[in-house]
């Protein structure tokens, strides 16, 4: 989903631009430690649809597995140490300092603006559902409101 283009947005634009990106952040973070880790996930993987997401399941079902079981050993034990995760917007981790990060570049411009009026709808139905339903405690915050 694009986030709405300019920087003078409203309240309720600047609040759904927030949202997508700080689940793509949460995303990045969390593939980028699973990528670090299993390097079978560092490039493209040479079988079929279904065996790739087997095997992308079982690699998610260890990485939860370490992660659970490490949570009383030392920082230097530790599957993921202190300071290897993201932390916020702002602090990247140690992670994306390996041979993983370089899977998950930015992406440029590709094609034109002209989106499709059904994604311009889904985008304004998103917002709105962002600003009241599903509205999250520190997202006037952090988007400057509060």
């Amino acid at each position: 989903m694009r986030p709405y283009p300019g920087k003078e947005l409203s309240n309720e634009r600047r609040i759904f631009n927030y949202r997508p990106s700080r689940a793509r952040r949460v995303i990045e973070n969390s593939f980028g430690i699973i990528a670090q880790r299993f390097s079978l996930l560092r490039s493209p993987i040479p079988a079929t649809s279904q065996n790739v997401m087997n095997y992308v399941k079982a690699c998610i079902a260890l990485h939860n597995f370490l992660r659970t079981q490490d949570l009383s050993a030392s920082n230097d034990a530790q599957y993921i140490p202190h300071g290897y995760a993201d932390v916020g917007d702002e602090n990247n981790g140690e992670w994306r300092q390996g041979e993983a990060s370089l899977a998950l570049r930015n992406i440029n411009r590709m094609g034109s603006n002209n989106t499709k009026s059904a994604a311009k709808e889904m985008r304004e139905i998103l917002t709105n559902y962002f600003v009241n339903e599903s509205s999250v405690p520190l997202q006037r915050t952090i988007v400057g409101l509060e």
